[in-house]
């Protein structure tokens, strides 16, 4: 079996796709910013995140270069998003350097694709994970949610798609033109890649996993009756479909419905439109521990995002034991049977949204379709996604 080059910055889910080569014996090298040393790992999270056990040092190329353009952009306190584009291209010279050297095939994060895709001058095969979906699909959703929603459009316009220069984007799109074969985490990534022009039958879908050891049920138990207890997670902003989930709040009209918005940033300007409405709650930059509380003591998972590659929070809201209202452009459909463990929903649908709620509320049954939530969630674990990949790659390689 020939081996394979992966690189990304950071630790891209988990470095699981590197695991899953490496379990076969077919990582040549994993091309990375930083990764730990074993020793270290013990010392901090920080360090904990940046290692993966059955990951060893001798797999991983560390880019110091990169690590001192991070150090140096931290003390500049720069947020410009040339510096990623300029980050993710030294890491993909790397990349393909080691390719050639070691005759492997490259098996690259979009992002970090293009310039090793380019130069590329062997017979091997050039194999792209897209983690987003197509960039024209999301810049034009964009471009119409602007029209759609006016006071969305600081946010919006801010999205990566939307200000990336015309020969970045090039090369985003052109990423998936040259790769062999395509791995993507949902059908919805995998059908914007087709209607622009990819051939479905070099694209497979593999499901991301979910980790149960911090996200769970924790001493859930059925309500009698009371509060409806509704959770956004997220960044909250228009990319998520935030403004028809706040509609349908408004829509409902009843004091006995809460919903809290939990998340990094949010837009605030979008916020500030629905300030009248009190059964709104927002909660920002939880850790992991806090919001696994929040999910806890939720009822129901409300997830109305416009464009996702995956969604991983959908995974982590039902190892809670809650039910999932989302919508099609999302892993929903790949993961969720519709009127069983939630509802799949049509994007920019208030009215739709706000009928799902009422029906939870009508038939009381969102205790149980949590329960078979967590029960679905089961099935999407980790070593799944790892066989997954590990079954895919003997497949093209």
């Amino acid at each position: 079996m020939r081996k394979a080059i992966i690189t990304h910055a950071g630790s891209r889910d988990h470095y699981h796709l590197a695991l899953a080569l490496n379990e076969i014996g077919a990582l040549e090298q994993l091309v990375t910013d930083f990764y730990s040393p074993y020793l270290l790992q013990k010392l901090s999270p920080f360090f904990q995140k940046r290692y993966r056990n059955g990951l060893e040092n001798a797999k991983v190329y560390n880019s110091y270069e990169v690590v001192l353009m991070q150090i140096l952009r931290l003390i500049k306190k720069e947020n410009d998003d040339t510096f990623f584009r300029k980050q993710d291209n030294i890491l993909s010279k790397i990349a393909l350097k080691k390719a050639l050297k070691t005759d492997s095939n490259l098996f690259l994060y979009s992002y970090y694709a293009y310039n090793a895709f380019k130069n590329y001058t062997g017979d091997n095969k050039k194999i792209l994970f897209q983690v987003h979906p197509h960039p024209l699909s999301i810049k034009r959703i964009f471009k119409e949610e602007i029209e759609r929603v006016p006071a969305a459009q600081f946010s919006l316009n801010n999205e990566v798609e939307m200000g990336l220069p015309e020969h970045q984007l090039r090369q985003l799109i052109a990423e998936s033109e040259m790769a062999d074969s395509i791995v993507v985490a949902s059908s919805f990534t995998k059908n914007s890649l087709v209607e622009n022009g990819i051939d479905k039958d070099i694209i497979k879908v593999i499901p991301y996993g979910v980790d149960f050891s911090k996200f769970n049920i924790t001493k859930k138990k059925k309500k009698k009756s009371g509060t409806l207890n509704l959770i956004f997670v997220g960044n909250i902003i228009q990319r998520k479909g935030v403004s028809y989930l706040l509609d349908a709040m408004d829509l409902l009209q009843s004091k006995n419905v809460v919903l809290t918005l939990c998340g990094r940033k949010a837009d605030q300007a979008l916020l500030d439109s629905y300030s009248h409405n009190d059964n709104i709650k927002v909660k920002l930059n939880l850790n992991h521990k806090k919001l696994s509380e929040e999910l806890n003591k939720s009822d129901i998972f409300v997830f109305p995002s416009l464009i996702e590659g995956f969604a991983l929070v959908i995974l982590e809201a039902m190892a809670s034991g809650l039910p999932v209202i989302t919508t099609n452009n999302t892993s929903g459909a790949d993961i969720i049977e519709d009127g069983k463990q939630g509802y799949i929903i049509p994007i920019r649908s208030a009215e739709a949204l706000a009928e799902k709620i009422e029906k939870f509320i009508e038939d009381d049954n969102y205790f149980e379709m949590g329960l078979e939530a967590e029960k679905k969630a089961r099935e999407y674990t980790w070593k799944r996604f790892r066989a997954g990949i590990a079954d895919f790659y003997n497949s093209v390689s």
